[in-house]
C-alpha cells in the first residue's frame, strides 16, 4: 500500500508500534487465561485439598463460572492480539463515516488534519452550516 500518512510519507515507509496498552492487555489477558484454567482444572479434578463448595453440584457451578471467565479473557486477549498485529503490520483500523452523510465522505478521527476540513466540506454538501 501506498497510502499516505499524516505526515505525507507513504505508509510502507512509516514506522508503526503498537500502543503499550494493547501489548499489556494481551499478555495479561494469557496469564489469566492459563491461570484460570488451572485453577478450573484443579477444582474440576475434585482434590482433597481445595474444599470450596459443600456440594458437588455447587463445586461444578464454580468450575463453570472458572472457565466461563477464562473464556471472556481469551476473547480480550484475541481483539487485543488483532490491534497488536494490525499496529505491526501498519494497518489502520477502517475510518468512520459521518452517519448524516448520504455522500459517503469519509472525515477521519478527531485530531487528525483532515477532520475538520472533511467536516467542514461534507457540511457544505448537505447544505448545513
Amino acid at each position: 500500500r501506498t497510502a499516505a500518512g499524516n505526515d505525507g510519507t507513504p505508509a510502507v515507509q512509516r514506522k508503526t508500534k503498537a500502543h503499550p496498552c494493547t501489548v499489556c492487555c494481551f499478555v495479561f489477558s494469557l496469564i489469566a487465561v492459563c491461570f484460570l484454567c488451572f485453577i478450573g482444572g484443579y477444582l474440576a479434578s475434585g482434590s482433597p485439598y481445595v474444599d470450596t463448595a459443600e456440594s458437588e453440584k455447587e463445586r461444578d457451578e464454580q468450575v463453570k463460572s472458572i472457565f466461563v471467565a477464562a473464556g471472556f479473557y481469551l476473547t480480550c486477549a484475541a481483539v487485543s492480539g488483532y490491534y497488536w498485529s494490525m499496529a505491526m503490520r501498519g494497518s489502520q483500523p477502517r475510518r468512520r463515516r459521518h452517519p448524516s452523510s448520504e455522500f459517503g465522505l469519509d472525515l477521519g478521527s478527531p485530531g487528525t488534519s483532515t477532520y475538520a476540513a472533511d467536516r467542514e466540506a461534507s457540511q457544505q454538501l448537505l447544505g448545513s452550516t
